[in-house]
């Protein structure tokens, strides 16, 4: 998205109950947002109650001397990552907004490698029509042919792939290039290391950084809120929370096989026309799944049928 920072325009960078950090032209300041946008009117729009502001809107805002700052309006939002409201059933909050890359990082030990998460993160990127990167990080920890199977699954979809290690520093500097431009959204389970590449790509970000759980072997919540961070002159990156606290918003078991890419050569095959690929008979996907000369990876439809399976009925 074209970067929309001018004299009387600013982007969302973090929120703090009533208060919300914006980075304007001349610098980061406080705001608040006006009333009339807070409680509905012409410019409240589709914004639900839940999410009024989002970090990575990009908001047009007036400031008096000695004022506080207040959010007049906000701009159209792009391509969005979103999760059901925590507090409120039925509502969805919108964690970041104008993303356009998702990058999925997962460790290769200290916690275990989860590629099961990796596609539940990918769900989300092709629903979202979002570009994915997938980072298998600690690349010091283990040998990278250990997971050829599933990164020659994830580049048959589409997804950048590169192993890094923020200790020895590892791809580090490709991965900066990567980010150097647009808004890229980076997630993971907690401890798999997202904060410490964005602190080996920027330093001065000084982001904290926890330790792993000798009692469960998984990373601790360092990253309570989104905050989004000036990554790059023209780069921007939204740190965000572990995987427990996104949910698959607006994926069902009807629409799932919609996010799976790789499926849609073989869906014309199927015997029925609403097939979901699960148990029906003469299921072209199915039977496909797993063939040494196919397209669909028997770990990715395995993960696929996990999913379904969370989804409820």
């Amino acid at each position: 998205m074209t970067e929309i920072i001018g004299r009387n325009t600013a982007r969302v960078t973090g929120i703090y109950g009533p208060r919300v950090d914006i980075q304007t032209a001349d610098g980061v300041i406080s705001a608040v947002v006006r009333g009339k946008l807070k409680y509905g009117g012409p410019d409240h729009r589709d914004i639900t109650e839940k999410t009024i502001v989002a970090v990575g809107d990009y908001v047009e805002f007036s400031s008096k001397k000695g004022q506080t700052a207040a959010i007049d309006r906000i701009l159209e939002r792009k391509k969005v990552i979103s999760r059901p409201s925590v507090e409120n059933e039925g509502i969805v909050q919108v964690l970041v907004s104008n993303v356009d890359r998702i990058v999925i990082v997962t460790s290769t030990a200290d916690p275990d490698f989860r590629p099961g998460a990796v596609d539940r993160f990918l769900v989300i990127a092709f629903k979202e029509d979002i570009k994915p990167v997938i980072i298998l990080n600690k690349i010091d920890l283990a040998i990278p042919d250990t997971y050829r199977q599933y990164t020659d699954a994830w580049r048959r979809i589409g997804c950048d792939i590169l192993y890094t290690s923020a200790k020895t520093g590892e791809k580090i500097d490709e991965l900066g290039r990567l980010m150097s431009t647009g808004t890229s959204v980076i997630v993971g389970h907690s401890g798999v290391g997202k904060s410490s590449l964005l602190n080996k790509i920027n330093p001065t970000l000084r982001i904290k950084i926890g330790d792993i759980s000798s009692y469960s072997g998984k990373g601790k919540h360092t990253t309570s809120r989104v905050n989004l961070f000036r990554l790059f002159p023209q780069g921007w990156v939204a740190d965000t929370p572990g995987l427990k606290e996104l949910g698959l918003v607006g994926v069902t078991r009807k629409n799932l096989h919609y996010y799976y890419p790789e499926f849609a050569p073989f869906e014309l095959r199927c015997q029925f026309k609403d097939c979901v690929h699960v148990d029906e008979p003469s299921c072209a996907v199915k039977d496909a799944a797993g063939k040494e000369d196919c397209s669909i990876s028997q770990l990715r439809y395995q993960n696929y049928l996990s999913i379904y399976d969370s989804l409820g009925k």
